[in-house]
């Protein structure tokens, strides 16, 4: 096949506050004999890689031009042609920072949205890195195994869809789990606005560890229960203003901190974060298990609308302080 001239044009949303006049569009031309060939230093050429925190990368079209032929690809006709039909494990294989969607390179599955609504998302690359949100990805599970992964959301929602609790027997695969199998180190780090939307979550699980942090303006909501430390090690952090967790859960469910024996599990709501549970919690559940709370800082808070169980057959301690508060609206009693 010989090489034709293609042209990307990028749109670059700009805060109203450097614009008046609305998106800016920009174009770079390159050689290609297809567009999917498009590697990651084409897409930097656009604008948007100066501050990706402040403005948004959205590729609009992709122009083939030769002498008797002008073929106009939308992405949207583009991502639904490359798509796999059937569920899989789709793995991020970018070793540096970058964006999630329109680089068919950074994805085992070689597309521009990367995994579909019926893929699972895997991080297991064993390194530091950041990946920046470009667009609203929904997919059924996220899977952060032994990696050290920020995202960087920029105002967009990532929504991950299987149904499972955290406590279905037995032990399900639910919509979010950070470190999943023995000798795994999982960092989930979530910055820059934006919401993460699962529904059940482990948080250490089977004999690995498992950090999951929520930053400043970052919302993580779950459906489902949610179990820190499970036969493992799990920390989960709600850190600064606007940093919040709700978990809307059955009343009859629970989120689990510190679950089975030799686990820990450990909640810190740190620096004006916001936790709040309509599910029931149990902090040092099984025989001995640990479960450690914290709530510190003016503005820090953990509401809970459910029964509160600390130290239930294992140990539970709960720490509040610095101007940390801790709320339990429920009628039904708490056990401490």
């Amino acid at each position: 096949r010989s090489q034709l001239e293609w042209t990307i044009c990028c749109v670059v949303n700009e805060p109203r506050a450097q614009s008046k006049r609305g998106p800016r569009t920009t174009c770079l031309r390159i050689l290609k004999t297809d567009p999917r060939q498009t590697n990651q230093d084409e897409i930097k050429s656009c604008p948007e890689r100066i501050n990706p925190m402040f403005t948004t990368l959205r590729p609009v079209q992709f122009r083939k031009s030769s002498r008797h032929l002008f073929v106009t690809l939308t992405i949207l006709a583009m991502t639904s042609l490359l798509q796999p039909g059937y569920a899989a494990e789709v793995s991020w294989l970018n070793s540096a920072d970058s964006f999630w969607g329109f680089i068919p390179s950074n994805w085992s599955n070689g597309t521009f949205a990367g995994p579909t609504a019926a893929d699972d998302a895997v991080f297991d690359r064993g390194i530091t890195h950041n990946v920046f949100f470009n667009l609203s990805p929904t997919n059924n599970r996220l899977l952060v195994r032994n990696d050290d992964v920020s995202f960087t959301l920029n105002g967009f929602t990532y929504t991950l869809t299987d149904p499972s609790s955290a406590s279905d027997v037995p032990v399900p695969s639910v919509s979010i789990t950070v470190g999943q199998s023995a000798g795994q180190v999982g960092n989930l780090n979530l910055l820059g606005s934006g919401t993460l939307s699962g529904q059940g979550m482990f948080v250490g699980l089977n004999n690995s560890t498992g950090t999951l942090t929520v930053n400043s303006l970052v919302t993580l909501e779950n459906s489902q229960a949610v179990i820190i430390g499970k036969d493992g090690t799990g920390t989960l952090n709600v850190v600064g203003p606007d940093a919040t967790w709700t978990n809307t859960s059955s009343f009859t469910d629970f989120t689990r901190i510190g679950e089975e024996p030799g686990s820990s599990g450990t909640l810190n709501v740190l620096a004006g974060g916001s936790v709040t549970f309509d599910v029931g919690t149990l902090i040092g559940n099984q025989y001995d298990s640990a479960g450690f709370a914290t709530v510190s800082g003016a503005g820090s808070t953990w509401t809970n609308n459910a029964l509160f169980l600390l130290g239930f057959s294992g140990a539970g301690t709960l720490n509040i302080e610095a101007g940390g508060a801790v709320h339990n609206t429920t009628d039904r009693k708490s056990v401490v």
